[in-house]
């Protein structure tokens, strides 16, 4: 179950970022 954690992350701070 990594990927999904990974996914979220990079969502998260590709949200935070933009």
């Amino acid at each position: 179950m990594s990927d999904v954690r990974e996914v979220l992350f990079q969502a998260v701070l590709g949200k935070n970022v933009q």
